[in-house]
């Protein structure tokens, strides 16, 4: 991240993509054993490098785009040096727990994996990068559900930049409420839910 401050987002793109490469050719000629061309088998601890690399250069610390302000960008450079490992790891590769399927016992729910294809259209989630936390409504959420979580009878009534999850009296809402401080406290920040 240090080297942010010195180069230029397209120069630090490259040197990503080099040292990623540079590290698995190594592992390969040093560690690996003998297996097929154009095949790497990876130990655990390997398995994930690939990944994060590419959530790295997708990430608007790196974009170059004109849409991230060089404000915005020093803001995220501060929260991302002063994140710990787990809060790092959440930015690069978003924690997504079901709501839908929430209960009291089971906080937190098992998380879901970060893909599209893994979200009903009938479920309610929350996504959480560690800089903010997203609830995403299914176009067929169950309007009970809605009106137990946001106090609207559907989901058409829910104006998102004015949205926040208040405190009602059900074990839907309590349960929701219980997770998101849950994950603030664990992230040691109070994170914006939108």
């Amino acid at each position: 991240i240090r080297s942010i401050l010195l180069s230029t987002p397209k120069s630090i793109r490259d040197s990503i993509i080099t040292q990623t490469a540079n590290m698995l050719a190594c592992y390969r000629k040093h560690c690996a054993q003998s297996t097929a061309a154009g095949q790497l088998i990876l130990p655990e601890t390997l398995k994930l490098l690939p990944m994060y690399a590419a959530a790295l250069l997708k990430s608007d610390l790196l974009t170059g785009t004109q849409t991230v302000t060089t404000d915005d960008r020093s803001w995220l450079i501060h929260r991302l040096m002063s994140m710990n490992i787990k809060g790092s790891s959440a930015y690069l590769y978003p924690r997504i727990y079901p709501l839908h399927t929430l209960e009291e016992n089971q906080i937190p729910p098992p998380m879901v994996r970060c893909l599209y294809e893994r979200f009903s259209d009938s479920g309610a989630y929350v996504i959480e990068n560690g800089l903010v936390m997203y609830i995403w409504l299914g176009s067929q959420i169950d309007p009970t559900f809605v009106q137990n979580l946001f106090g609207f009878p559907t989901a058409a009534n829910i104006q998102p930049e004015r949205c926040r999850i208040i405190e009602l009296d059900n074990p839907l809402s309590k349960n929701v409420r219980t997770l998101l401080n849950l994950i603030r406290n664990e992230r040691n920040s109070h994170m914006k839910v939108c």
